[in-house]
């Protein structure tokens, strides 16, 4: 194993250093990375580096990072990023990965591209903690069902976490953390239904056909009222009774790409009418049509009586050619604010 030395607080790597480091990766080779590992890939090399940043720059780190890969830039893993997440206790496949199983009573989720230059989400709790390791779940390279939508962006996931006061961050392998997010998953800080809320067919919809896939762009929308759902909200615990629904989905479509699949987004506004006032909830995320089935998963916002934030699940199964028979089943749930 070569040991290197280089000047204390030198910010560039000498001439001498970086020929030998790429006469040993050259650049030729097929190199793996989190991104992209094709059969036969190689796997690149790595440096340990002693000193810290007063005595070797980042810069000098990254110089090194990227030489021992065959001269391919370098991951920013001084500086992992994460914007943000959410808790539910909904599944959430197929569009998230959830690595927890339809059963797990709690998990937080990332949308797409919300987590950067990090090798781990960590969830801390004061009496456990929980990990998903963003690179070996293959996060970076495709989607859940194996397509690659946006490779080297973060694909949608969900890791299981303790119910408890958490501290979420993103870490990198170099060793940084992001700014902490915290939530409180706690069983009296949940809001949901009791049970999912139905409906045969919309009160109105447009646009293109529920079974198009292939329009890039494509928009449809679908609008669906309940009155007096056989169903009741959970707050905290106590059960409120809901009077009526009312919700509005509308689809967009994403285009298949030579080498990446087409990411189909949606955006969802909804009122549940209840004794203590109106929730009013706005959602948005991702959509896969399988088995006949339009499936939106994402993350909502409430407001009204009660505030929070959490998961977004609907189905829409489509019926004849046309738009008018398209069922729904849907459910939310989330952790109200503090």
């Amino acid at each position: 194993v070569p040991v290197i030395l280089t000047p204390a607080g030198t910010a560039t790597l000498s001439a001498s250093v970086s020929t030998f480091l790429a006469s040993n990766f050259p650049a030729a080779s097929a190199w793996c990375s989190s991104n992209s590992a094709p059969a036969g890939c190689v796997a690149p090399g790595f440096a340990v580096v002693f000193g810290g940043p007063n005595s070797i720059p980042d810069s000098v780190v990254s110089k090194v990072s990227s030489l021992v890969h065959g001269g391919l830039p370098s991951q920013n893993d001084r500086s992992p990023q994460l914007d943000a997440v959410f808790a539910t206790r909904l599944d959430m496949s197929p569009v998230f990965a959830d690595s927890t199983g339809a059963t797990a009573s709690a998990r937080v989720c990332v949308q797409r591209d919300d987590i950067r230059n990090a090798r781990w989400l960590v969830a801390s709790g004061a009496t456990s903690s929980a990990t998903v390791d963003v690179v070996v779940s293959g996060r970076y390279r495709t989607d859940s069902d194996g397509t690659a939508r946006s490779p080297g962006l973060s694909s949608p996931f969900c890791g299981g976490a303790p119910e408890e006061s958490l501290s979420l961050r993103a870490a990198s392998l170099a060793g940084p953390t992001s700014t902490g997010i915290s939530l409180d998953t706690s069983a009296a800080r949940w809001i949901g239904l009791s049970t999912t809320i139905s409906a045969s067919a919309p009160t109105s919809s447009s646009g293109v056909d529920s079974t198009d896939v292939s329009t890039s762009a494509a928009v449809t929308s679908w609008t669906f009222t309940l009155d007096t759902p056989t169903v009741s909200a959970t707050v905290g615990g106590t059960s409120v009774a809901i009077t009526q629904v009312n919700l509005t989905i509308t689809l967009t479509r994403g285009a298949d790409t030579p080498g990446n699949g087409g990411i189909s987004s949606f955006v969802a506004n909804a009122t549940i009418s209840t004794p203590n006032g109106t929730i009013n909830a706005t959602a948005s995320g991702e959509a896969i049509l399988e088995d006949s089935v339009w499936k939106f998963r994402g993350s909502a916002d409430y407001s009204g009586p009660w505030s929070g934030r959490g998961g977004w699940g609907a189905n829409i199964s489509i019926g004849v050619p046309g738009l008018s028979d398209d069922s729904l089943v849907w459910r939310f749930d989330g952790l109200l604010s503090v």
